[in-house]
């Protein structure tokens, strides 16, 4: 029996290259840089910033995950554990960067360093051990002759356990410990209003319970809606954005989040010199003029109304319609006039009903959802008060068929486009911008209500929830 025992662990392997899925500029590479007794070093450069990394083992006949990371730069060195790999066989890998395709790896096989043996419990032959006779005498007095023989004096083996040498390990397979894969995730809450401030956090639920749960949270506008690492959703501005939580394995499931910017029935125009408008007033973030349909330099343009299909209306006394749409698109930043969105009307040979509206705002890039009147009172006063406190926008008909002559409040006319620009949720009171004889300023939700023309009148039956 030698007096050293060593044993030589060998982790061989071998790396299956699939065809990559090249993108433009962006080409990814891997390659052995280490291999030691505890596993193996994997250096992966790409043309592009490496996002995200993906290494996967194959177990039977399908392949499972064993290593992720996040690195977010160019150049990565991803360590594998050998107890993630066979010890006994090759292990064949799949490496994803990015996503889009297979890492090329360079180096074909690996075998790991050998390991220095760990001293076994036989003790070792030594000096001590076997004392060897001498003829001088010794201080102790002892009972038995002065020669004893070299036999007498060297001990004999015995056969306890404690002596006897360790048996060699023989090289075994390291159980692989199984990794389950989701199946689904779903979130807390699927949709959410948030006040510009405000903060939330969202729960996610990996199914089943013990997959593994590797995580990416993402936002679709950082300027409306932020998201942590915990799921903390922060409202930053004015407006929608989309929330989504993803695993490794491309489940996913969102949230509609709506970031309003508070509102008080205080708030008061402010004077302000333009072309068509005196005043502004700023709601929910956003400022709005407040045009008058016969005060700016467009009121004898001609357009094409819905009263008079000559195309020789004028904007300054049958433009409600072009203006309500020009003080709601100017909140956005437009810098159209009551004239420049009464061309629209003219160019296209449409008259200014509720339908071509409809359809030139959202050539304008906006988004316009069509809500039909109803009888139903408490349902349309619900349906506005939700997109008002969305900090949506409204341009709605009011008109002489409404009930109680409601309609008064607004216009002389008894036909008249408005725009509502904001509410204070705290009484439901909305702000009215009138391009009319009648000022613009607050009123109760109820009274606008009641003043929609809820019976048909042609082409005007409805009202637009404007937003961006």
């Amino acid at each position: 029996m030698s007096k050293r025992l060593k044993i030589v662990i060998s982790l061989i392997f071998f790396v299956i290259i699939i065809m990559i899925t090249n993108t433009v500029n962006a080409a990814a590479t891997a390659e052995v840089s280490e291999t030691t007794y505890r596993g193996v070093t994997i250096k992966i450069t790409s043309d592009e910033v490496i996002k995200n990394v993906k290494i996967y083992a194959e177990r039977g006949n399908r392949f499972l995950l064993i290593y992720q990371s996040y690195p977010n730069e160019k150049t990565t060195y991803c360590s594998i554990s050998k107890y993630k790999l066979s010890t006994s066989e090759s292990t064949n890998l799949k490496v994803i960067v990015n996503d889009n395709g297979n890492a090329t790896i360079s180096k074909k096989e690996i075998k790991v360093n050998e390991i220095p043996s760990t001293p076994t419990n036989t003790p070792k032959p030594t000096a001590t051990n076997t004392p060897k006779p001498t003829n001088k005498p010794t201080n102790t007095p002892v009972a038995t002759p002065s020669s004893p023989s070299p036999s007498n004096n060297t001990p004999k083996p015995t056969n306890t356990p404690s002596n006897r040498p360790a048996p060699s390990p023989s090289p075994t397979t390291t159980p692989m410990p199984e990794i389950i894969e989701p199946t689904a995730v779903k979130l807390s809450k699927n949709s959410l209003s948030l006040k510009m401030g405000k903060t939330e956090t969202l729960t996610a639920t990996v199914s089943p319970s013990n997959a593994m749960s590797v995580l990416v949270w993402s936002t679709s506008n950082k300027n409306v809606a932020t998201i942590s690492a915990k799921g903390v959703v922060t409202a930053v501005g004015p407006g929608t954005a989309t929330i989504k939580i993803r695993t490794y394995n491309g489940k996913e499931d969102s949230c509609k989040v709506t970031v309003t910017s508070p509102v008080s029935s205080s708030t008061k125009p402010k004077k302000v010199k333009g072309d068509g408008y005196s005043q502004t007033i700023t709601l929910g973030g956003r400022t709005f003029k407040l045009y008058k349909q016969g005060a700016g330099s467009y009121a004898g343009r001609h357009f094409n109304s819905l009263s008079n299909k000559s195309k020789s209306g004028k904007v300054g006394n049958m433009g409600c319609g072009p203006a309500a749409a020009a003080i709601i698109l100017s909140g956005y930043g437009y810098k159209l006039n009551p004239g420049d969105v009464g061309n629209r009307f003219l160019r296209n040979s449409t008259p200014s009903s509720m339908a071509s509206m409809n359809k030139e705002i959202k050539n304008l890039g906006m988004n316009v959802k069509f809500h039909s009147y109803s009888s139903n009172y408490t349902q349309s006063y619900n349906d506005m008060r939700n997109a008002l406190l969305k900090g949506h926008q409204i341009l709605i008909f009011v008109g002489a068929c409404a009930p109680k002559n409601a309609w008064i409040n607004f216009t002389f006319s008894g036909a008249h486009f408005i725009s509502v620009l904001g509410i204070d949720s705290s009484n439901n009171k909305v702000y009215v911008g009138n391009s009319g004889r009648k000022p613009s300023g607050w009123f109760n939700l109820s009274t606008l209500v009641k003043a929609r023309g809820y019976k048909n009148l042609k082409n005007m039956n409805g009202w637009l929830e404007i937003y961006k």
